[in-house]
């Protein structure tokens, strides 16, 4: 026979908040020397991450469209979407480059954190669920095309980065090198975030890696994004060549494209972010310190103790 439901709470340390706890006195000289300690850490631990940024990344970028677009790739630029402009860009390798070796695609002045446009999809749908275009409200602006519903509907999906770049050649040294357009997309993003609808049978659609890495969207108004992978090591003084088909029009947001090579460290391609974000937060904490230490000498108070209480 079970014993009788009991209202008694449970009796444990954990439930009845008598884990024993430490508790400082939060004095001047204490603050202080937790904001220099957590300073002079943030500020190492910065300072390392820039180190293995220069030791191990290596990083070459050719701007192609846009403002400032040197002289020898200006007829790559162009004035409308989808021009379908052919050119060629070249990069010289200055360091060598340790295999793998990522290709990416770089964008300024674009904003993908935009409330309006990271809203401006439909999960259920990317997702195989076959819509109608009144289930499609926050797709908001871009649900139809005239009479047909759009799949993928949404903003993001539709300003997909449709540039087309190929590795067209490299120096005698470098050849038979080749760009791989596969393993670019997160395998959850392929596998759990994007499936076609029954009976809806495209060449590739939101299965496409490169429409996948698009929708991940970028929190910075310059970002990168992988397009490809090079499996060679690449050697100072070699030359790759790019075919691009220039469709991505930046010259309605005032923008710029880049074409980045570039190699990554164990924390990844761009640790720019990373290495400021410490250094900045280590300098910050220490400023800090050192207010609370001039407040300390320029304008001291005592700490309040018992031995001050009397009766009465």
């Amino acid at each position: 026979m079970e014993p009788p439901a009991s209202r008694r709470p449970d009796p444990s340390p954990w439930t009845q908040q008598k884990v024993p706890s430490f508790n400082p006195l939060l004095t001047p000289k204490n603050i202080m020397a937790a904001l220099f300690a957590m300073g002079a850490v943030s500020i190492t631990i910065g300072l390392s991450i820039r180190s293995v940024q220069a030791d191990q990344i290596f990083q070459q970028k050719e701007q192609y469209d846009g403002d400032g677009t040197p002289d020898r790739n200006a007829a790559c630029k162009i004035k409308e979407a989808n021009a379908g402009t052919e050119c060629e860009i070249s990069i010289a390798i200055k360091d060598k480059m340790e295999s793998p070796v990522y290709v990416y695609y770089e964008l300024e002045n674009f904003y993908q954190n935009h409330q309006r446009y990271l809203a401006s999809l439909d999960s259920d749908q990317l997702t195989g669920e076959n819509l109608k275009k009144d289930d499609l409200s926050t797709c908001s602006p871009l649900k139809s095309n005239g009479s047909k519903t759009l799949n993928p509907c949404g903003v993001i999906a539709n300003s997909l980065f449709n540039d087309v770049i190929s590795l067209s050649d490299a120096t005698e040294l470098a050849h038979g090198i080749s760009m791989r357009e596969n393993h670019l997309a997160w395998k959850s993003d392929l596998n759990d975030k994007f499936k076609q609808p029954d009976g809806f049978d495209p060449i590739v659609g939101v299965k496409n890696e490169h429409f996948v890495v698009w929708m991940r969207l970028a929190g910075l108004a310059e970002f990168k994004k992988l397009y490809g992978r090079i499996t060679d090591t690449l050697h100072d003084g070699w030359t790759l060549t790019f075919t691009v088909t220039n469709n991505f029009n930046v010259k309605s947001f005032n923008g710029k494209k880049y074409l980045v090579v570039s190699t990554v460290s164990p924390l990844g391609a761009n640790v720019k972010a990373l290495w400021m974000a410490f250094t900045y937060f280590g300098v910050a904490a220490c400023l800090c310190a050192l207010f609370f230490l001039a407040k300390a000498h320029v304008s001291p108070r005592k700490l309040g103790d018992t031995a001050y209480l009397r009766a009465g």
